[in-house]
């Protein structure tokens, strides 16, 4: 299985592999120790009961700690450019996580701006012009549990339930919700 015929997914592969895993033999066993120390720290968070701002980051840090590995995997396997790719996501993870830590009202500006990009999908997805994007009965299936104005409810009530200072409005270029502070509270709708 020749890899000019096959490419990533041929038998070849194999001896670029390993002599990539040879060459960086150290930096991959410093990825693997590191890893391992991630792992063991995840669990001696201590997140209280409705510790929004402690829940908030374990999630990120395990959310992180899965593309951490994916670089890995991706790396070992000689697909570095794409690796290198996720390098980019982990950084942004790492900024939020640092974000999040400076208190619990950065928390909860973190969570109300991926509230506001569910709320901007849900629109967009219930656009008939956007329909022909998506498979048949996308819209259908993605609204069958709840509806788009309860799935719109329930995210405009958590909003509101992070009390966070500024507001929302109807974004300049048509597209939903603009925060025209970066933290916010739902206040149109």
């Amino acid at each position: 299985m020749p890899i000019n015929e096959y490419g990533f997914l041929g038998k070849d592969i194999k001896q670029y592999e390993n002599e990539l895993v040879t060459k960086y033999k150290e930096v991959f066993d410093f990825y693997e120790d590191i890893n391992q120390f991630l792992h063991k720290m995840k669990f001696k968070i201590d997140v209280k009961n409705n510790d929004l701002q402690g829940g908030t980051m374990a999630g990120l840090l395990c959310k992180s700690l899965t593309t951490f590995q994916a670089i890995y995997i991706l790396f070992r396997h000689y697909l570095c450019n794409n690796a290198e790719n996720l390098c980019r996501i982990l950084f942004e993870e790492m900024v939020n996580i640092g974000y999040c830590s400076l208190g619990e009202d950065e928390a909860k500006r973190y969570l109300s701006l991926q509230l506001v990009n569910n709320f901007e999908i849900i629109e967009k997805v219930s656009k008939d012009e956007n329909k022909k994007y998506f498979i048949n009965n996308f819209n259908n299936s993605f609204f069958k549990e709840k509806s788009q104005d309860e799935r719109k409810k329930e995210i405009i009530e958590k909003l509101k339930s992070y009390e966070v200072e500024g507001t929302f409005k109807k974004g300049k270029r048509g597209s939903g919700l603009e925060m025209t502070h970066f933290p916010s509270i739902l206040a149109c709708c």
